[in-house]
C-alpha cells in the first residue's frame, strides 16, 4: 500500500519528514508561498531524484514567481518521461504563455498516454477492496482492506471466503502464499495508520489455524512480506522506515532499524544476490541477511525505481508495481553486477485506465496477474525498454 507518502523519499537527515510535508501542504492551502517553497525546497534535498516532490518544487517555484527554476523542473520531468498535468493546478498560472509552456505540455501529455497490452481481465464477483495478491492453487488469494479476510478467486473471477478475519476493524494488506508449506502470510492492521497496532498472521490451511505476531511498537504498519529460503519472512513496517524479519522459531530480528528507510514497501528475496532487495521512497536497497549490511542499488540517471508497491524476483532482476508516481507503471528492472545497480527499465504497461488502483501482483513464470481493486488484469510481458 502506499498512501501520501508517495510524494516524499528517503533519507535519515529529516527528523521528522510528514510533519514537513504537512507543513507543505498547510502553506500552498493558505497561499504562503514562500513557506511552501522552504518547506519543499528542504524535502527535494531529502530526496532529490523522486519526481512527485520534484514536481511538488516546481509548483512551490511558480507561486512564489520563481518561473525560470519552475520551468526547469517541469522541463526535466517531462524529459525523463513522467506525466504530471501542470497546467490543471491554479498555482501554476505565474508560468508565461508561449512556445516553452507549450512545448512543455505537448511532452507531458505524450508520455501519460497508455501503453501496454493487456491479456484478459477477471472481475471478483464481490467488491474486495483487495491490496495483496499471490497466486494459489490455479488460481488466487487476496486479502481485503475492507473486512481483513482471506479470499480465494477463481479463474472464472468466482470469488469465495478462503479465511475470515475474527477481529473487529481489521485490513488485510500484503500477503504472501508459501505454497510448499501450506501457509499464507499476510499483514494485518488496523484502521488508525498512525497507529495501526499491525500483526503478522501465519495462516495454515490444513488444518485451518491462524498464528499472530504482533509488533512490539503500535506505530509498526505491516505492509509487505518476502519469503526467504529458511521458511522465515522479512516484513516491510513502513511507518517506522524499519525492515524486520521474523525467525522459524517465531522470534522478531531487525534488518533494518527504524529510520532506516522512507516508507519501505515492497520487497523480495533474489536468489541469484542471496539478498534481500527493499523498496523505498528514494529507490531500491539490498540488506545482507547474514550481517544486516544495507547497500543502495545504483540506477541510471534521471531513472526513478522508489514509488513501488508490490516487488517480485523474476529472471534477471525484478518486476515492479511502479504506483507511486505519474504514470503508474508496471515496469521490469534488469539488474546488474550481482544486483548493484539498475541497467534499465523495461515498461509493460502505462497508464492503462484498468489499472488506475493497482498495488500488488501475482507472478508466475512469465504470467503477472496485477490486483486493482477488486479486478485481476493479467498482462501481456512483453516490454520495451524505457528510461
Amino acid at each position: 500500500m502506499i498512501t501520501q507518502l508517495f510524494i516524499l523519499g528517503a533519507a535519515a537527515a529529516l527528523a521528522d519528514p510528514m510533519a514537513l510535508y504537512d507543513q507543505a501542504l498547510a502553506a500552498r492551502q493558505q497561499g504562503d508561498a514562500e513557506r511552501f517553497l522552504q518547506a519543499t525546497g528542504q524535502l527535494a534535498e531529502w530526496a532529490p531524484t523522486n519526481p512527485p516532490l520534484r514536481f511538488l518544487r516546481a509548483e512551490a517555484l511558480a507561486m512564489s514567481g520563481r518561473t525560470a527554476p519552475a520551468l526547469a523542473d517541469l522541463r526535466w520531468l517531462a524529459d525523463h518521461g513522467y506525466h504530471y498535468a501542470f497546467w490543471e493546478r491554479a498555482s501554476f498560472a505565474s508560468l508565461p504563455a508561449g512556445a516553452e509552456a507549450s512545448a512543455l505540455r505537448a511532452a507531458t501529455t505524450r508520455n501519460g498516454q497508455p501503453s501496454g497490452r493487456i491479456a484478459r481481465l477477471i472481475r471478483a464477483d464481490i467488491e474486495l477492496n483487495g491490496e495483496g495478491i499471490d497466486a494459489f492453487d490455479g488460481g488466487w488469494i487476496a486479502g481485503s482492506m475492507t473486512t481483513g479476510h482471506l479470499h480465494r478467486i477463481a479463474a472464472s473471477g468466482a470469488t469465495s471466503v478462503l479465511w475470515r478475519e475474527t477481529e473487529a476493524s481489521r485490513r488485510m494488506l500484503g500477503v504472501r502464499n508459501d505454497a510448499g508449506r501450506k501457509i499464507v502470510w499476510a499483514c494485518s492492521t488496523g484502521p488508525n495508520e498512525r497507529e495501526p497496532h499491525s500483526q503478522l498472521l501465519r495462516i495454515s490451511l490444513q488444518p485451518s489455524g491462524v498464528q499472530r505476531f504482533r509488533f512490539a511498537d503500535a506505530r509498526s504498519l505491516c505492509n509487505d512480506i518476502a519469503l526467504l529460503p529458511d521458511g522465515s519472512v522479512a516484513v516491510s513496517d513502513s511507518e517506522r522506515g524499519a525492515v524486520l524479519q521474523l525467525t522459524p522459531g517465531g522470534q522478531w530480528r531487525t534488518l533494518a532499524a527504524p529510520g532506516t528507510f522512507g516508507y519501505p514497501n515492497g520487497l523480495t528475496y533474489l536468489a541469484a544476490a542471496q539478498r534481500l532487495i527493499v523498496t523505498d521512497l528514494r529507490g531500491l536497497w539490498t540488506i545482507d541477511l547474514k550481517t544486516g549490511h544495507t547497500a543502495a542499488v545504483e540506477a541510471p540517471q534521471g531513472t526513478f525505481v522508489g514509488g513501488i508497491d508490490g516487488l517480485y524476483a523474476v529472471e534477471g532482476g525484478l518486476l515492479a508495481i511502479q504506483n507511486g508516481l505519474r504514470p503508474h507503471r508496471v515496469v521490469r528492472i534488469v539488474l546488474a553486477d550481482g544486483a548493484q545497480r539498475v541497467e534499465r527499465i523495461d515498461v509493460i504497461a502505462s497508464n492503462l485506465p484498468e489499472l488506475a488502483e493497482m498495488t500488488t501482483a501475482a507472478v508466475v513464470g512469465g504470467q503477472i496477474t496485477v490486483l486493482a481493486a477488486s479486478q485481476l488484469v493479467q498482462l501481456v510481458s512483453s516490454g520495451s525498454a524505457d528510461d
